[in-house]
């Protein structure tokens, strides 16, 4: 039996976890083209191939946690040297040396960020697997990995309201990066904790499950074939992709489009993106209950379709210096995008499905390409977010002409929910019927 506390405090690394995935996404564009003065268009490139780098690694990063244990433990040395590599690469990111050239910018953020992204790596891979290690029945599973994404939910909430917390009480001008640089010096601290907290009650449940002279798998690349071979798999993958590429594009621009095309403040904007969070946080057991009464291949087209319609239509009408418009939008949003958590569900039902009785090691390659897919995703959103800025000629910390703000808008609204209203499409007409509740 194993106690409830221990199920409870595996999930807790989350918090460090989720808080600095969300403050890079949020904040790291915006902060290398508006306080370091990088261009947008490098800073693009720069970001996406970091990205594609640590999307690369997530399946190796299963396969090597799989086969080559450390004294005995297949997941937590792994998931300590994680933590510290994180901790370190966050803190670098944003703080930036006095560089006067354009490609010194770049080589450090290059840098920085793929050293905090392979940290995310050998933390965030090997801590997901450990959570089937842990010898749980059914319902004990649930609700660990309940409490993993409560932790999760509270690490987004934290990561995306530190810096204008942090703005307001400490009066830092966005200008200066402050709010940024002491909010990832915060987060390392919280990575640290957080992760030792979860190792502390995990420690018994981490041991070498073959036996002396068992084979390990040794053709990686023969497995990650079999998984591309997978006919189930495919729809459910490639409506992923989109989602991803529209939901980072949304992510990536939600600060200029607020700041630039309507005009809010620090506070403001801030807090929109925080009452998203929180709403989408609320919403994820309304989307879980329902998934035990109506098939999730619905409920994933619904969400997925009614945020990219809202999307299309809602995002360019708003009025400039509206509060209360992004405000119910954030909230709808919120709700709506709570949905797009059955899709990880809807995987493990797949593989269920199609491998029943599969060694961890099989699933975690599932995993780690599902990651890799989302990944190569944020890249391309990433590098096509640096060009899209750099083509409607963008200027940092200046008031847009007429032409770029209403471009900010349509590409926040119509071609991020363009996006997703196509991948709603290919769940309803493709995912196979076999993935329901």
């Amino acid at each position: 039996m194993v106690p409830r506390r221990h199920r409870i405090f595996y999930g807790v690394s989350e918090i460090g976890m989720s808080g600095a995935d969300v403050l890079m996404r949020i904040s790291l564009l915006i902060f290398y083209t508006d306080v370091v003065g990088l261009r947008a268009d490098y800073a693009g490139y720069v970001i996406a191939l970091a990205v594609l780098w640590d999307g690369f690694t997530d399946p190796l990063m299963g396969f090597i946690s799989d086969n080559f244990p450390i004294r005995g433990q297949k997941r937590r040395p792994y998931i300590l040297m994680g933590a510290f590599a994180l901790a370190l690469g966050i803190s670098l990111l944003f703080t930036v040396p006095s560089y006067e050239g354009q490609l010194a910018k770049a080589i450090y953020l290059l840098m920085t960020y793929m050293l905090a992204n392979t940290g995310m790596t050998i933390l965030a891979i090997p801590h997901a697997a450990l959570g089937g290690d842990i010898p749980l029945k059914g319902h004990e599973r649930a609700e660990l990995f309940g409490w993993r994404l409560f932790f999760g939910n509270l690490g987004l909430t934290l990561g995306i309201g530190l810096p204008g917390l942090l703005a307001v009480f400490l009066v830092l001008a966005p200008s200066t990066g402050g709010a940024e640089n002491y909010s990832s010096r915060i987060m390392a601290i919280t990575i640290i904790i957080t992760t030792l907290v979860t190792l502390y009650f995990t420690k018994s449940y981490d041991k070498n499950p073959k036996k002396p002279g068992a084979p390990s798998s040794k053709n990686y690349g023969s497995d990650l074939k079999s998984v591309l071979r997978n006919k189930a798999f495919r729809p459910v993958f490639i409506a992923y992709i989109i989602a991803t590429l529209g939901l980072s594009l949304n992510s990536t621009f939600a600060l200029y489009y607020y700041k630039y095309r309507l005009q809010l403040d620090e506070e403001s904007f801030r807090a929109i993106i925080f009452v998203f969070m929180l709403v989408f946080s609320l919403s994820l057991p309304l989307w879980v209950w329902l998934s035990k009464k109506f098939a999730k291949k619905n409920l994933i087209s619904l969400g997925v379709l009614g945020l990219g319609f809202m999307s299309i239509v809602v995002y360019p009408l708003i009025p400039i210096k509206s509060v209360s418009g992004p405000m119910l939008a954030a909230i709808i949003g919120g709700i709506l995008i709570g949905s797009v958590v059955l899709m990880d569900t809807a995987l493990a039902d797949m593989v269920d499905r199609q491998e029943p009785g599969s060694e961890n090691h099989k699933f975690g390659l599932y995993f780690g390409f599902w990651k890799l897919g989302g990944k190569i995703s944020r890249a391309l959103a990433i590098t096509l977010a640096g060009q899209l800025l750099f083509f409607i000629n963008f200027m940092p910390n200046k008031e847009q002409t007429s032409e770029a703000s209403l471009a900010l808008a349509m590409i926040f609204g119509p071609m991020v929910g363009s996006l997703l209203v196509i991948s709603g499409m290919v769940i309803y007409l493709f995912m196979k019927d076999e993935l329901k509740a």
